[in-house]
């Protein structure tokens, strides 16, 4: 994933960054969408609009704390957001899968696309569709959709780390 928003910034933008940069911004409000839509579904009115509209700000300024303004500013750094705003995405239309309304099967679909999207951010994505399959479990999924997610998994993690290659002094992954 990032790899391919560095090609676009080299061959659309000329290696500007400023294209970079805007997508460290849209991943990082991406995010918060997300957050946001989980805070109110799990609201339900339950807290005044004024605090709901509190804790939103808070999620928000956590979300562009100053401390990570390297995060933002460097162009490159997008894999530090995507491996953020892709997998948390997963996670929450697997949730919505579960609820098994009229989308159930396209937003099952959702998650496991963007499950695998997540394998092309950091390491941490590449374990993203083995913890879906850990957290359908959990929601008491139907078997073939924790057994797809187990199984996609296990595959996206393989091919991750098919030809990983590990630093001189270092132990393999295996080791």
């Amino acid at each position: 994933v990032t790899r391919l928003l560095l090609w676009l910034d080299f061959y659309l933008f000329a290696v500007r960054d400023i294209f970079l940069v805007l997508t460290n911004f849209l991943f990082a409000f991406g995010t918060w969408c997300i957050l946001w839509s989980c805070l109110k579904s799990i609201n339900q009115n339950k807290a005044a609009p004024r605090d709901l509209s509190l804790i939103g700000a808070v999620l928000g300024a956590w979300l562009v704390l100053w401390s990570q303004d390297i995060n933002f500013t460097w162009g490159f750094q997008n894999h530090v957001r995507a491996a953020q705003f892709f997998p948390l995405l997963s996670f929450v239309l697997l949730s919505r899968a579960a609820q098994n309304g009229p989308r159930a099967l396209l937003l099952f679909g959702g998650a496991i696309a963007l499950g695998i999207v997540s394998a092309g951010t950091m390491a941490n994505g590449a374990l993203a569709l083995v913890f879906m399959a850990v957290w359908a479990m959990i929601l008491r999924m139907r078997l073939w959709q924790v057994a797809m997610l187990a199984l996609l998994g296990t595959l996206v993690l393989y091919l991750y780390t098919s030809d990983l290659k590990t630093p001189p002094g270092h132990t393999t992954l295996v080791e």
